[in-house]
């Protein structure tokens, strides 16, 4: 399972490294195959039952996993990062596309919308995605 400081070692590796070739098209570097995470469907704390996913990438805007349904664009859910002491960190996030690749799979595109806590923390966007997600993700 990505734990926070995982997310933010990732984070930090993406910011830092630039891929050669051609520049992406994507809006973000991405890290492909980066682990497992927890989601739930829902957008509050009550969001659940949590199930773990196999992630497909992650870049400092979002994320993108493998699901065994269909999720609707703009739908939420709840990753949730926990390390091995069981501190957790818990992230709204929003779904951009579903895209169905097998009978049973569906590749789910997501941007991250805020922090849960007690108030929700928007992210904040562009060059500050790096600071904004390892702030919020490590405080």
């Amino acid at each position: 399972m990505l734990s926070p400081k995982q997310l933010s070692e990732l984070i930090t590796l993406i910011q830092t490294t630039r891929i050669g070739g051609p520049a992406p098209v994507r809006r973000a570097q991405r890290i492909e195959n980066p682990g497992e995470v927890s989601i739930a469907l829902g957008s509050d704390e009550d969001a659940g039952p949590y199930g773990v996913v196999k992630l497909l990438d992650i870049s400092p805007r979002g994320l993108c996993f493998m699901y065994p349904q269909d999720l609707r664009p703009g739908s939420s859910f709840v990753v949730r990062l926990e390390d091995r002491t069981g501190r957790a960190v818990s992230m709204v996030c929003a779904v951009v596309h579903s895209r169905r690749r097998r009978n049973d799979v569906f590749h789910i595109g997501a941007e991250f919308k805020s922090i849960l806590g007690d108030t929700l923390i928007p992210f904040e966007r562009a060059p500050e995605d790096l600071i904004c997600i390892r702030g919020k993700v490590l405080n």
